[in-house]
């Protein structure tokens, strides 16, 4: 018993000693312990960004870097190339950032000037002819650019130095697509923004998806089922004499609807080409391939069906709730920020064994980078180092503020409109055919409708040698380039 009782108080002190080690009951009647907590380690976010490391660490002793760049009044431009300082607007703060950061480091003056699209051509005639030096670089309209091209005034951008054509800040499709016998005369990169919003895509009306009872779009975007059948069926749904006068016009409610320039956004949609390259990468026609020609064709035919498609659908029969489906530019989105009811998905697929969606990039609204060729060759290392540098620039700040901060949060109006961008911008075409403008077919095409032309096959045969021809011209000047 005394030695039951002697263990008996043993373990009653243990409990009691455990118990003041835990902490017990303080005065207040809370159970606190005393561990001792770590406080959380803030750690830095990973940088991401690829830096032009590659360049080498050089000034340039205050020189005037001068950039032309196409205009056309009263056309949606982004100020993007220059800037005099920050006041408020996102893109114009983006740029000011971005040429002050070069301009800084570099010891350059960027100086952007806006010249009338048609003027420009002149201009850059005259540098090339004269040897004048007026501007480094140019950014012509891409409609313009291929009477330059013909005529031999570009440099081949592959001469400049420090460039790594690469780095993600060069559009690598540009690239791939545009390049003529192994030269580049023209491409595109981060530092402009109007090859962007050429970029071609289809907007729906959100209001009109809910009154007659659409699927969801995003949904068949993914699931990869956005196909011409799939539109033309949903299309046919919507159709309505709202003034009932028995004649469908711009006052009644259609599905689908546009000018002249679904002609090419759908040929490229459905992945036609008007010219490819072969393996010594120099331009064939494409276009009268037994698949093109089907594609080509049925754009026509879905243009004339006016049972499905309004030929001459526009912004304000949209705005109205009078058309669900409208193919436009990305471009367009800035024009309508007070509409609520909108969304943004890829233009549809030629049939489900397409592979990816694919987006135009309009030559009537875009521009691309090109050099006269009479610049000194001694001032390839300084183009060279300015446009690599401004270009990695712009990819993390101009290019962060476009995407990020003005399509994606003034402009597109939900979540999963942010998603079919990246599909947009990931897909996009540049068709050696419609920048080089063959034969001038692609206009031929563009107008096919209004000039009362029905079938693709005897069109492109009316047109083919004047397309071979040109493409013959083309070579030459590429094989005699010096």
């Amino acid at each position: 018993m005394k030695k039951l009782i002697t263990w008996l108080l043993i373990a009653a002190m243990a409990t009691s000693a455990l118990a003041s080690c835990s902490g017990g009951d303080d005065a207040s009647g809370t159970n606190e312990t005393n561990a001792t907590t770590t406080a959380p380690v803030e750690t830095e976010a990973e940088d991401t960004r690829i830096y032009p490391d590659h360049l080498p660490d050089v000034t340039f002793d205050n020189y005037d870097f001068k950039i032309a760049h196409w205009m056309i009044d009263g056309w949606t431009l982004l100020q993007d190339i220059d800037s005099e300082g920050e006041d408020g607007d996102l893109i114009n703060d983006a740029v000011y950032k971005r040429n002050s950061k070069i301009e800084e480091k570099y010891a350059v003056n960027i100086v952007g000037t806006y010249v009338a699209h048609d003027q420009l051509n002149t201009v850059y005639r005259q540098m090339a002819t004269a040897g004048d030096t007026s501007y480094d670089i140019a950014y012509v309209r891409s409609h313009e650019a291929p009477d330059l091209a013909l005529n031999g005034f570009f440099l081949d951008l592959y001469q400049l130095e420090n460039i790594d054509w690469e780095m993600p800040w060069w559009d690598q499709q540009s690239i791939a697509e545009l390049s003529l016998g192994g030269k580049l005369f023209m491409a595109e990169s981060d530092i402009t923004l109007t090859d962007k919003g050429a970029t071609g895509c289809m907007y729906f009306n959100t209001q009109l998806q809910k009154d007659y009872g659409v699927e969801d779009m995003y949904q068949l975007v993914l699931d990869e089922k956005w196909t011409w059948n799939k539109m033309l069926d949903i299309a046919k749904g919507v159709r309505e004499d709202l003034d009932g006068n028995s004649t469908m016009d711009d006052q009644d409610l259609w599905g689908v609807g546009m000018g002249d320039d679904i002609t090419y956004m759908f040929l490229h949609a459905g992945n036609a080409r008007y010219a490819t390259k072969d393996e010594n990468d120099y331009p064939v026609i494409s276009f009268n391939t037994e698949k093109n020609l089907e594609i080509a064709q049925r754009v026509l035919d879905i243009m004339y069906d006016d049972s499905v498609f309004f030929y001459g659908g526009n912004r304000t029969m949209f705005e109205e709730n009078r058309l669900l489906f409208l193919p436009e530019m990305i471009k367009n989105s800035s024009q309508m920020r007070e509409i609520e009811d909108y969304g943004i998905i890829p233009q549809p697929k030629y049939d489900e064994s397409q592979e990816t969606y694919k987006a135009t990039v309009s030559i009537h609204h875009s521009s691309v980078l090109t050099i006269p060729k009479t610049i000194p060759e001694e001032s390839y290392s300084r183009t060279g180092v300015i446009l690599e540098a401004l270009s990695a620039e712009s990819k993390y700040t101009l290019i962060n503020t476009y995407y990020d901060t003005v399509l994606r949060v003034k402009n597109v109006r939900d979540e999963k409109s942010v998603e079919m961008l990246d599909i947009i911008f990931n897909n996009r075409v540049y068709d050696l055919g419609e920048f080089y403008q063959f034969g001038d077919f692609n206009t031929e095409f563009l107008r096919a409708n209004g000039r009362g032309h029905k079938d693709v096959v005897s069109l492109f045969a009316k047109n083919e040698k004047k397309i071979q021809k040109e493409i013959d011209s083309l070579i030459k000047i590429v094989e005699d380039y010096e």
